[in-house]
């Protein structure tokens, strides 16, 4: 990762395992990544492991973001023409007790962000990423799979605001699904593309990962995933611990259900 002099770098939650103490943050976050952060910025978005230890403050104390001290952990912000959009899904709290309900502020905060997105000719590319999965295939051992209620409530804004990509954690393995829209596989440019990326440490506790009509590739290796925007297009690769690339793929923008040769 460090190699790649990458401009900024997003993570899916669970940064400091395992139970998101002061000391955690130290030992698991700050001093494994300290080249890197001394040279880009760094978003999180926080796990359920993050907030084990003391309701999530030393997650607060460790970073900094927009609306942070208005005492909410989700977040909007703009990298050239991409708009990254940072969920809470793992707090302790009403307001993402509702986003899962798809209701409360966090829930409209979210349509709101997405719906001005649609319609900014500025914003070619919208970004969600979260820990917890709408869609996942891992099985055995802690192998949490989707979450259905993040699925049932989410996944309608992503379809209709033209979301490109939606990247979570929680199932430690890596999984890239094929565009899905109103809960089927679609062409591609056609819907959101869906990644599982927690393959990036601590154990590999799903015995297996299923594969379905979803499923675009999946794998248990340790890995991360570098995007790259090339004009029209998103460039992924996922790399592992070996430096060999593991998945590549292109992402071609989706513009919502209107996009021309998306009809039914």
């Amino acid at each position: 990762m460090e190699r790649l002099e990458s401009d900024l770098s997003i993570h899916v939650g669970d940064i400091a395992y395992n139970d998101g103490s002061e000391t955690d943050f130290t030992e698991r976050h700050f001093r494994v990544y300290r080249r890197m952060l001394a040279g880009q910025p760094f978003f999180p978005s926080v796990g359920n492991h993050d907030v084990r230890a003391d309701a999530g403050a030393s997650y607060d104390r460790a970073f900094d973001w927009p609306g942070r001290d208005a005492g909410r952990r989700y977040y909007a912000f703009r990298w050239g023409t991409v708009l990254f959009l940072a969920l809470d899904t793992s707090s302790k709290t009403a307001d993402v007790e509702g986003l899962w309900a798809g209701t409360g502020p966090q829930f409209d905060w979210l349509e709101g962000q997405l719906r001005a997105a649609s319609v900014d000719s500025t914003v070619e590319w919208t970004i969600v990423f979260g820990h917890h999965p709408p869609y996942s295939h891992a099985v055995g051992i802690s192998g949490h799979g989707q979450n259905r209620d993040l699925r049932r409530n989410l996944t309608p804004l992503f379809d209709r605001y033209g979301v490109d990509l939606v990247a979570s954690g929680h199932d430690h393995h890596y999984e890239r699904l094929r565009p899905v829209r109103e809960g089927r596989p679609v062409p591609d440019g056609c819907g959101p593309v869906y990644i599982v990326q927690g393959a990036g440490g601590a154990s590999r506790y799903a015995r297996h990962v299923d594969s379905s009509q979803f499923t675009a590739f999946a794998s248990r290796a340790y890995s991360f995933t570098e995007l790259t925007v090339e004009g029209d297009r998103l460039r992924g690769r996922t790399i592992g611990t070996d430096g060999d690339v593991i998945d590549q793929f292109l992402i071609r923008p989706y513009a919502g259900p209107d996009t021309s040769g998306c009809g039914d």
